[in-house]
């Protein structure tokens, strides 16, 4: 049970067991923690669990470099949930249960935090220690048969080129991937380094964006038409993934002139796109909205998709 409230005698005891208690680093995440802890933790420790999810998402969407990735979400990591103490160990609990009370509402939210904590999950195994993953496996009871060092050896060596020598196995390989995952989108245009272009949008929308985004995206392309809070939401995710002022006029445009002249989108729809680029009014920089932001802001009404 998780409670909120001031610091007592029971949050003191959680805390002289946590150091046994909260020993190793990687977690199913299966029994909710005993504790209880003031609203100030309870608030800190989710808005910092959303900083590193909200990296992990920033930079998979841009779709530049893995391992560019991988060190974005490690100094992220330290800073916000780092794991070298219990103390460390159980925040990370306590944040990852807040969050999933956060984010159950909705399907669309549940997808969300799943696809992410998943991302965060494997990138915190690949960096385990073999007793954190030893420790892992015992407690989660999955079966496992110990190689060889030898075996080992001789597989890193032979095994892992078996598939690439025999041309006939790709294309069942390919065929599987296409059944269990779904469609290819493999032809999309791809974005070089943190930029890309209108022609990329469609593409991505399909492969990198979080399904908020991805609704936005459908509801633009087949309504030809947001409203104004759809519009501020989706096109400040685009900046953030790169999408510069002209190409950002250039893909809103070609959507919204499906029903409207050219003059008409000029007149109505292009100021508010350069001021979000800090180009227009006040000249500020706008940076896109954040989960929190979103999920507490008004909801939508009738013809709007934000």
């Amino acid at each position: 049970m998780l409670n909120v409230g001031n610091k007592s005698n029971a949050r003191q005891q959680v805390q002289r067991r946590s150091a046994a208690h909260y020993r190793y680093a990687l977690s199913m995440y299966q029994d909710a923690p005993v504790v209880e802890v003031t609203l100030e933790e309870f608030e800190s420790y989710s808005i910092d669990r959303l900083h590193v999810l909200k990296t992990v998402e920033m930079h998979r969407v841009r779709g530049g470099n893995p391992r560019e990735t991988e060190v974005k979400v490690d100094k992220a990591l330290n800073m916000y949930l780092p794991m070298r103490t219990s103390e460390d160990r159980e925040k990370d609990q306590l944040s990852h249960f807040i969050l999933r009370m956060a984010f159950c509402h909705t399907e669309e939210l549940r997808r969300w935090f799943l696809a992410h904590e998943s991302y965060l999950f494997k990138h915190r195994l690949d960096r385990a220690t073999r007793e954190d993953k030893m420790h892992f496996m015992r407690t989660n009871g999955l079966i496992y048969e110990q190689l060889s060092k030898q075996l080992a050896v001789a597989f890193r060596k032979f095994g892992g080129s078996a598939a690439s020598r025999d041309d006939r196995l790709m294309p069942v390989l390919k065929n599987l991937a296409k059944h269990h995952i779904g469609p290819d989108y493999s032809t999309a245009p791809v974005a070089s380094g943190n930029a890309i272009t209108a022609a990329m949008v469609d593409g991505l929308s399909k492969t990198s964006m979080p399904l908020c985004m991805k609704s936005l995206h459908l509801a633009l392309t087949t309504q030809s038409h947001l409203k104004h809070g759809g519009r501020m939401q989706y096109g400040l995710f685009l900046k953030g993934m790169g999408l510069q002022l002209d190409d950002a006029i250039e893909f809103w445009r070609k959507e919204f002139c499906k029903k409207i002249n050219v003059d008409d989108f000029n007149k109505k729809y292009a100021y508010n796109i350069r001021h979000n680029y800090g180009k227009e009014g006040k000249r500020k920089d706008y940076t896109p909205l954040n989960c929190m932001k979103i999920i507490t802001s008004d909801p939508p009404k009738q013809g709007e998709y934000h």
